[in-house]
């Protein structure tokens, strides 16, 4: 393939992945209002085996309870995602596939030097329209109010 038409699949439109992280982000909320859960922080996280990919999504979030006392007021424990509590990875099932299925396609399109171990600039592109889709997708469900408690 040529950089061309790699070029022209990077300018897709990533409606259906904002669509389907916004239907199953909006049923994971569900499912944690219905739990009784009252948390004040969520995030999605994209994960990988590797540094530069996006291979699978995980919910996470925390609750007031979940930080200790020693630590209530201090910013990074209640804002890091790295230090909350609650992670659960089989929310995300659809949008995973999806993931799945746009990370092969990127692969077919996309030859790279073997020996290479620096992302280049088709690899990055690749990478940031999958965060922004996800940061898409979250910034639209907290206009529409999802994340009010």
């Amino acid at each position: 393939m040529t950089d061309t038409n790699l070029q022209i699949w990077l300018n897709r439109d990533d409606t259906e992945l904002i669509n389907i992280v916004k239907s199953e982000a909006r049923e994971h909320v569900a499912k944690l209002h219905a739990s009784d859960v009252k948390f004040y922080g969520y995030a999605i996280l994209p994960l990988s085996g590797a540094l530069y990919s996006a291979e699978y999504l995980v919910a996470a979030f925390n609750r007031e309870i979940d930080i200790s006392p020693e630590n209530v007021t201090d910013t990074y424990y209640r804002y890091s995602v790295d230090e909350w509590e609650n992670y659960e990875d089989h929310e995300f099932r659809d949008a995973n596939k999806l993931i799945e299925s746009l990370n092969s396609q990127f692969q077919q399109l996309h030859v790279k030097d073997e020996s290479s171990f620096l992302m280049d600039e088709f690899e990055i592109v690749h990478v940031e329209k999958l965060h922004d889709a996800i940061l898409n997708a979250l910034i639209k469900l907290r206009h529409e109010g999802l994340f009010r408690s």
